[in-house]
């Protein structure tokens, strides 16, 4: 299209607005120091939890983690979590920035109440920054485990071979 109908671009192009979106609160603490722990922490069950160490400059010259994941093939976890309490019937968005130490790497961005119902996406990182997200609704459980990682008690997630990650500035909102 040529832009006429969105409120945003206008016509011929040329932005003539704003969007303003309401305020909300970013339930996770911390949000940019993933490297600080608690209330991140790294956890691992028949494979080793992630070493977490203070990483580069983030996309916005800010603090980061640097990730250093194990080999993660069989069954278990190696995760980054945060627990956030959640409402019911409620739609939310988990974000971050993620880069590859080497480009190539994957990690899942999930999010589960009981390590039985995963809502997730696969990560396929470059060497330089990008902000992936997760959009799910929660069902009637309200504690869930915001995980940067592989938890391979979901079948559905691939072994991944050791590999090193950089993230920075998760938020979840409503």
């Amino acid at each position: 299209g040529n832009g006429v109908d969105d409120p945003i671009v206008g016509d011929a192009g040329y932005g003539r607005g704003i969007v303003i979106d309401p305020a909300r609160t970013n339930p996770f603490t911390r949000s940019g120091e993933l490297a600080t722990n608690p209330p991140w922490v790294p956890s691992g069950s028949t494979m080793a939890a992630p070493t977490v160490a203070a990483g580069p400059g983030g996309p916005d010259g800010g603090s980061t983690a640097s990730l250093e994941y194990p080999l993660s093939t069989g069954g278990g976890w190696t995760v980054l979590y945060q627990t956030a309490s959640l409402t019911s019937g409620t739609t939310y968005t988990v974000s971050i920035w993620l880069k590859g130490a080497a480009g190539g790497e994957t990690v899942y961005l999930m999010c589960t109440p009981n390590g039985v119902i995963y809502y997730k996406t696969a990560c396929v990182l470059t060497s330089g920054w990008q902000r992936f997200t997760l959009t799910f609704t929660v069902g009637t459980t309200l504690a869930h485990y915001v995980q940067l990682g592989v938890d391979r008690r979901d079948g559905t997630q691939a072994g991944q071979p050791a590999q090193t990650i950089h993230a920075t500035h998760a938020q979840i909102e409503a």
